[in-house]
């Protein structure tokens, strides 16, 4: 501390005991217990306590908290006071008061208040610096180890992250949390306190759990009475309520792979960024077995969790999502295929052991029990045999033998075969009872011969039922042929979607074929088709069992030939090669039934659509309009009763006969007979005024054939008619930019010379960014203006105006507003603030562009204001111009000019409402810089309505030589009351004589 600084400090010493001794007794006491009340002596840092601002320490590190914006501070050195400053610990969930600070006791920390020293340095109450030291008394890591365990957290997990270095992608693990407390070693490393009790799973709210002690002005504060008294939420360790087997609602040790499941419920609390993390691991293992491996294995928190455990034991491992919640239950049921990689499915029940943990390797632990079945029953096939022998005689008894067999881990106390003839549909049922596991059993079944050659069906276990969950259903089953038959293929019937096909349209064909054989599988067949004769794309790869029928679907005609007739041919088999053997009874040819023909009638037209209206409407340019349009499809004799398809188009016809599509949607009749309304959005974009025809089409241009197409279209009336619109933007707001850069030391390490002396070195160069900004900001807001009543308008020029103060004007009234616009660059360099445009709304529905003018300008600083304004003696007519009057120089002449001052004027046109000026302001610096504001008035009445009395001639009440635009607004629709009105006449003189 320097001697003036000393000097300093005790002359405010003397001060505050000369005033201490004019206060009041009661005043006396209340200072002596601020003074004389015991400190709270750090559990760390002893050689800081007692407090005091007498003497300061340099504390080197990330100092930007105190100066954001100012990269520099990054890695930077300031003295500090060492400071008292208290805290305590409070479950978040319970709000229980913890171990550490019980009953709400608080614990005394120290606070590094850092001092301004730098001509930049405004640090606003944000110097303070809660940190914890590596060592302490020799002892690495005691009092992290300490702060820790405050705070309910893993201390190893901390520690070893600590000795890992810094980690830039996790906050809290940042090398900005380090600090060195004098001179810069790693003998002086501190760390952030917050940081270390969230990596415990704590933290605070800075708002609610931080409260500043008054006076926070008082140099007793942090050294008398603590700087702040700080409450931090701790969090619980994760719990696991249950894990255990279940199939079904029943709790189980030993469950089926098939619907097994695992029941879990678990939790998880962390203040920030907290996780759930599982591992099902394959053996029992103890709570500190479990810890162990987690310490080891820190490095591979939050990055590799998966692979934990690979080297201790088998495990699968899940993270589930909290969500983002503090404390986060999984209450779920998983399938024990889920862990499949660590059971074996023999029906032994084998320990387990589930762990859980959050985001800073906090866990619970709990062991279970569970075993796996694989239920499998099946028939063998080559076991299946038939005595005596076929052929014989129908009726005839034969003696069918087949082995089926207990595959699965677990004894069947009930169970049964089904068997049939492939030709029938009667099926018989032997039962089975006490059915070991691994066991094969010999069936012997009677049977008749049927009257043919036939096929046997087999089926273990063929509904399912007993055992429900069998891991393998495909081995269930089996077959037998006996007796050798023919084989004969057909193709029965065809099928059209629609019923009645039109040409243009999409058709899809089924064939329905079909195998007569009784024993003889067919594989690898094929159908032919044609469309009027011209072939399509054969269909292969059919396999047909033993008298099945099967429809061939995948014939599709994507547009129907244009005629009269559509011929269908289609024809399995057609090379009589796969299989080469058909045959019929009774000698008839085998291949005529493999042939099919069917023809459609196209004349008959089965379709209309109608559009039945389209709603007319009036909008303004660039506004979004709605139309509604109802379509229906009629309900025609014929029209398949089925979903079909079609556009609806919606045209704006101007009156040259130009037609623009402004929409289109697709619409979907699920039947005949059914109308749609649609909802059509568009925009009347820039198109010009005036009156235009709307007109909705269905099915045009036809994408399916009609009956007819006179209603396929229908118009109605639109019209587009101009009004004020508000005024925008041109650019967007680009208000900084990088203006240039800088190397800065981000991290400084420690060497030693070869006398073992320590030296400081820059370990990490980063690269810093100059900034530039640009800001613009009304300096005086948008007011309605009057002309000032003494003011010389006829030979002014700038004429001095009246602001009204308020946002409201009247059409034809003027408003102002005046602009402040400034460019600032880190380094102080000069950029250029060249130009300001305002973009307002007129009432024709047009924007008039408007270049403002500078008002005043200075370095880096601009003032901007709405250029001179020009109002015509006749009409509604404003010029803007900086100059002298744009017409004559006479006052009596027609194009003679008022000055209106520094005033945009509204049109006396302009309707009620409510409008917004875009303003577009540019700079240049390093960077070409551009920002866009935005300021709103509102319309509201009209100044010709402050004229209640005004002569008129009642033949031509608004002359156009004065009127130009016609009637003004309150006149508008009402003029031939004007011209009704009776002259007031002067009789004796017959003259017009117009009243006073």
């Amino acid at each position: 501390m320097s001697t003036s600084q000393s000097k300093n400090r005790n002359n405010f010493k003397k001060r505050a005991i000369v005033a201490t001794l004019l206060l009041v007794v009661v005043m006396f006491g209340f200072v002596g217990w601020r003074v004389f009340a015991a400190t709270t002596p750090p559990s760390y840092g002893k050689q800081f306590y007692p407090y005091t601002r007498d003497t300061s320490i340099q504390l080197t590190g990330d100092l930007t908290p105190s100066g954001p914006g100012r990269p520099e501070l990054e890695y930077a050195q300031r003295q500090a006071y060492a400071l008292w400053s208290d805290i305590r610990f409070r479950d978040l969930a319970t709000k229980a008061w913890s171990e550490a600070t019980p009953g709400g006791d608080y614990k005394g920390v120290i606070t590094f208040n850092i001092i301004e020293e730098d001509a930049k340095d405004d640090f606003n109450k944000r110097e303070g610096y809660n940190l914890i030291p590596f060592n302490e008394n020799g002892v690495s890591y005691g009092p992290i180890k300490m702060v820790s365990e405050w705070a309910n957290g893993n201390p190893d997990y901390i520690i070893n992250k600590l000795k890992e270095g810094s980690d830039e992608s996790n906050y809290y693990l940042k090398a900005s949390n380090r600090y060195f407390v004098g001179v810069p070693n790693p003998n002086n490393t501190w760390y952030r306190l917050p940081s270390l009790i969230a990596l415990s799973g704590g933290g605070l709210n800075m708002t609610t759990d931080m409260v500043a002690q008054a006076p926070t002005t008082s140099v007793n504060r942090g050294v008398t009475f603590p700087s702040f008294k700080t409450t931090y939420s701790t969090t619980p360790w994760p719990k696991i309520f249950t894990i255990y087997g279940a199939e079904g609602t029943a709790e189980r040790q030993t469950v089926s792979s098939a619907k097994g499941m695992l029941r879990i419920s678990t939790t998880t609390s962390s203040y920030w960024g907290n996780k759930h993390k599982l591992w099902f691991v394959e053996g029992k293992f103890s709570q500190e077995q479990i810890m162990a491996e987690i310490n080891k294995t820190t490095t591979a928190s939050g990055k590799n969790d998966a692979t934990r455990f690979d080297s201790f034991a088998k495990n699968v491992y899940k993270e589930i999502s909290t969500g983002g919640k503090q404390t986060f239950s999984y209450n779920t049921s998983i399938p024990v295929t889920d862990i499949k990689k660590i059971t074996i499915a023999d029906g032994t029940v084998r320990d387990y052991t589930l762990v859980v943990s959050d985001g800073y390797d906090r866990i619970a632990v709990q062991n279970f029990k569970l075993g796996v079945s694989d239920p499998d029953l099946a028939v063998d096939p080559n076991s299946i045999s038939i005595t005596p022998a076929a052929p014989q005689p129908a009726g005839s008894t034969a003696s069918v033998s087949i082995d089926v067999l207990n595959n699965g881990t677990n004894d069947i106390a009930s169970t049964y075969l089904l068997w049939r003839w492939n030709s029938t549909t009667a099926v018989q049922k032997v039962p089975i009872t006490n059915f070991k596991a691994g066991e094969r059993r010999k069936l012997n079944i009677e049977v008749k011969y049927p009257n043919h050659p036939d096929v046997l069906i087999f089926n273990i276990n063929g509904y399912k039922d007993n055992p429900p969950n069998e891991s393998d259903w495909e081995n269930n089953r089996a077959q037998y042929k006996v007796g050798t038959g023919s084989v004969n293929l057909r193709a029965t019937e065809i099928r059209v979607t629609p019923s009645k096909p039109q040409p243009g349209q999409i058709a899809r064909f089924q064939v329905l074929v079909e195998n007569e054989s009784y024993t003889e599988t067919i594989t690898n067949t094929y159908l032919d088709w044609s469309v009027n004769g011209v072939a399509k794309e054969r269909i292969s790869s059919i396999t047909l069992a033993p008298r099945e029928k099967k429809w061939i679907t995948d014939l599709k005609v994507t547009s129907v030939p244009e005629g009269d007739m559509l011929t269908i041919k289609a024809e399995i088999n057609s090379g009589h090669n796969r299989p080469s053997n058909e045959y019929r009874e009774g000698g008839l040819d085998p291949w005529v039934d493999n042939k099919i023909e069917k023809v459609y009638d196209l004349k008959e037209k089965t379709l209309n659509l109608f559009v039945k209206s389209v709603s007319s409407g009036t909008a303004t340019q660039s506004q979004n309009v709605t139309t509604r349009v109802e379509v229906g499809r009629e309900n025609l004799p014929g029209d398949a009763m089925e979903a079909k398809t079609f556009a609806v188009k919606l045209f704006l016809v101007d009156a040259s006969g130009k037609d623009t599509l402004v929409g289109t949607q697709q619409v979907t009749f699920s039947k005949p007979g059914e109308n749609k309304t649609l909802m059509m959005s568009w925009n009347t974009g820039g198109r010009d005024l005036g009156n235009y025809n709307l007109v909705a089409t269905i099915n045009l241009p036809p994408s399916q054939g009609e009956k007819t197409y006179q209603d396929n279209q229908l118009s109605a009336g639109f019209t587009i008619y101009g009004r004020a619109t508000n005024g925008t933007c041109k650019v967007t707001n680009h208000t900084s930019d990088i203006s240039g850069t800088y190397e800065y030391c981000a991290r400084y390490g420690t060497g030693y010379d070869s006398n073992g002396n320590s030296y400081s070195y820059c370990a990490r160069y980063e690269t810093g960014y100059y900034y530039e900004y640009f800001n613009s900001t009304f300096n005086k807001a948008l007011s309605g203006t009057f002309v000032q009543e003494n003011a010389d308008e006829i030979n002014g020029t700038d004429v001095p105006l009246v602001r009204s103060n308020s946002t409201t004007i009247k059409a034809g009234q003027g408003f102002n507003f005046v602009i402040d616009s400034k460019y600032t660059e880190d380094r102080g360099r000069t950029g250029n603030i060249y130009r300001a445009v305002a973009h307002f709304p007129k009432a024709d529905g047009t924007i008039e562009d408007i270049e403002l003018v500078k008002l005043s300008s200075s370095t880096n600083q601009v003032q901007w204001g709405i250029p001179l304004a020009w109002v015509a003696k006749h009409g509604d007519e404003v010029i803007y111009n900086e100059g002298g009057n744009p017409g004559s120089r006479n006052p009596e002449q027609d194009n003679y000019y008022y000055p209106g001052g520094r005033a945009y004027y509204a049109s006396l046109a302009m309707a009620d409402g409510t409008y917004n000026i875009g303003v577009d302001l540019y700079a240049t610096g390093v960077n070409n810089l551009t920002q866009c504001i935005n300021i709103q008035f509102t319309v509201s009445d009209n100044l010709m309505n402050d004229f209640y009395v005004r002569q008129v001639m009642p033949e031509d009440p608004f002359p156009s030589q004065l009127f130009p635009t016609g009637a003004t607004k309150p006149w508008v629709g009402s003029v031939e009351t004007l011209k009704r009105l009776a002259a007031w006449v002067n009789f004796s003189e017959d003259t017009i004589n117009w009243p006073n």
